[in-house]
């Protein structure tokens, strides 16, 4: 089948999986500079309930097989409750790793979490609070090299004794998706 070829080759050339991992490793560990945050208590609280270590994987679907995505991430913080976090995952035969920040900043009354890759990904991405929860949302189109186009979206919620991440890789010219959900647990 063509699609199989298609997923085979950006599989190989990395394509979909540099934006989507970097943003899969979006609670993983260069650091973001980002405005000072001035957080309250609740807001530093329930950063700091965060640190520690994470493991988690689950399974890709949408490609020739079903591939296991695995992770471990380190989270840590400072005096200024700015999470820091360092992490590697394994996914499709390919290693990724990333690291960044997780702060609030009140002058724009939201989280923000900042992270670089090592498949080329960085920059911030911006959580908003529910109810006891920061979820993290993303979603953007690219054109990769081959002039192919993909739409990749990204969730990631810090759920008190949990961290969830599920994201979608969708190929515009044909409608086939790669998609993932990944439980961390400490």
């Amino acid at each position: 089948m063509i699609w199989l070829s298609t997923v085979k080759r950006y599989f190989n050339q990395f394509k979909p999986l540099r934006i989507a991992a970097g943003f899969l490793l979006l609670v993983a560990g260069t650091a973001f500079a980002a405005a000072p945050a001035q957080a309250g208590d609740t807001q530093n609280a329930l950063l700091d309930s965060y640190v520690g270590s994470w493991s988690g994987s689950g399974v890709l679907q949408g490609g020739e097989e079903p591939e296991t995505f695995s992770c471990r991430i380190e989270v840590t913080n400072n005096p200024q409750h700015k999470l820091y976090y360092n992490g590697r995952c394994a996914l499709v035969r390919l290693n990724l790793s990333v690291r960044g920040t997780i702060l609030y900043d009140d002058s724009a009354n939201r989280y923000v979490a900042g992270m670089s890759t090592n498949r080329g990904f960085s920059g911030p991405v911006y959580g908003r609070q529910v109810g006891s929860d920061i979820v993290f949302a993303f979603q953007k189109t690219e054109v990769d090299d081959d002039n192919v186009e993909m739409a990749v979206s990204s969730q990631i919620a810090l759920r008190g004794s949990k961290i969830v991440i599920d994201f979608t890789v969708t190929f515009t010219d044909s409608g086939d998706k790669l998609h993932t959900s990944i439980p961390f647990t400490r």
